[in-house]
């Protein structure tokens, strides 16, 4: 056959079969691709849950410390041992210890407080005390001329003088500069100075023992009666410093050397600057019940300076006291402190110019206090609670610590016994 009838015949029974459903003789069988399904969803791991937080133990709250109040027992001669306080503090610069009583606290001078340099407390008897400061200028207190807040349970070493005291440890000096007596309140001050002594970089420890003199033991006879003194009324105190720093009931005045009389608002008028003080017996020139005080002040200073003046103060402890301040941030200001509160009225005077006359008056009665500037009620308060006491000084033109001079001259000074 020839070979183009032989492809020819292959072919139309190729198609033949193919119509006959016999194609799958002659090639493999496909297998369509099935159809596409998604692919399951992955089941994660279980979520690793860790092991619960630890609880620290509670922060350790220490038992408050305890202050005990020291008890003399008496000896067989019938006087009790003499009180003694031992004073550790870290001292950077010039701080004045005040003892009076069964209170101390800390008057600061020069450089950083006592314990504010390094954080550290300050000692009495073996007990930590951390006094509290106004930190002004900051927390050190540089430069201050102020109080820290009193510590109350100590021996009364003040209240039977002389008062021996014994230096332990000091970098510099430390010495008594008043002893107490009747004409202070039984008031002791004590100066540290670290400022004196050379390659005195920073604060160190200084500790000292002040004791007194044995304290007799009386013994109160059963049938006895107490005698109760009672002030007599108050008379008020009324100085023209004509010349003179005599009141005009005769009441003396204790100037420091170098205070001078002045042209006053009438007549002579005293001037307080540099390191000048005064001082009167408190006696019955003022009550802590109710009074008046009022005085010509010219200051040598604009009122927006920014600085500390004092014109009146009576009290030497931290509470039962007056006083009579501008202060830095240029407000007038009259304080008065029960034995547990402070209480003041103010209002600013940054726009008074130096070598102005202005007339102040501040009042007291029942439980309210008032402060007047040229006439004007410049701020007046209620619910006062006045001071149990007043100390036995009352200081015109300076802090009762002789600081913060008045810068200014003051006439007519006037304490009325009522408003």
């Amino acid at each position: 056959m020839q070979p183009k009838i032989a492809a020819t015949c292959i072919l139309v029974m190729s198609a033949f079969l193919s119509a006959c459903g016999a194609g799958q003789l002659f090639g493999p069988t496909l297998t369509p691709t099935p159809t596409s399904t998604s692919t399951p969803t992955r089941t994660p791991y279980p979520t690793y849950t860790p092991y619960p937080t630890n609880t620290p133990y509670p922060t350790y709250t220490p038992f408050p410390t305890y202050t005990p109040t020291p008890t003399f027992f008496p000896s067989p001669t019938g006087i009790s041992s003499a009180p003694v306080l031992v004073v550790r503090a870290r001292i950077d610069g010039v701080s004045y210890l005040v003892v009076q009583g069964n209170t101390v606290r800390w008057w600061h001078e020069a450089f950083a407080a006592p314990g504010r340099w390094i954080p550290a407390s300050t000692y009495l008897n073996g007990v930590p005390w951390n006094p509290t400061w106004p930190d002004v200028p900051d927390s050190q207190n540089k430069d201050c001329r102020c109080y820290s807040s009193p510590y109350q349970g100590t021996p009364a070493v003040a209240n039977n003088p002389p008062v021996n005291l014994e230096i332990i440890q000091a970098r510099g000096n430390v010495s008594i500069t008043q002893q107490p007596d009747p004409g202070n309140d039984y008031t002791l001050v004590v100066k540290f100075d670290d400022v004196t002594p050379p390659d005195t970089y920073g604060d160190e420890w200084y500790e000292i023992r002040l004791t007194s003199n044995p304290i007799p033991m009386v013994t109160p006879t059963p049938t006895s009666t107490a005698v109760i003194t009672t002030p007599g009324p108050t008379t008020g105190l009324v100085l023209h410093f004509d010349g003179s720093f005599s009141g005009t009931g005769n009441e003396p005045g204790y100037p420091s050397d170098g205070l001078t009389f002045v042209t006053g608002h009438t007549g002579q008028g005293v001037l307080f600057d540099r390191e000048n003080t005064l001082y009167y017996l408190t006696g019955n020139s003022i009550s802590p019940g109710q009074g008046a005080i009022e005085f010509w002040l010219k200051p040598k200073w604009n009122g927006n300076d920014n600085q500390d003046y004092v014109f009146f103060e009576v009290g030497d402890t931290w509470f039962n006291r007056f006083l009579l301040i501008k202060d830095a941030a240029n407000n007038f200001k009259f304080m008065v402190w029960s034995s547990k509160v402070e209480y003041g009225v103010a209002c600013g005077v940054g726009d008074w110019i130096a070598n102005d006359w202005h007339h102040v008056k501040a009042t007291w009665q029942n439980d309210a206090i008032s402060l007047y500037l040229d006439g004007a009620l410049c701020g007046s308060r209620t619910y006062v609670t006045m001071p149990e006491r007043l100390a036995s000084r009352l200081f015109i033109g300076s802090s009762a610590q002789g600081a913060l001079q008045a810068q200014s001259v003051i006439d007519e000074f006037f304490l009325y016994p009522e408003p």
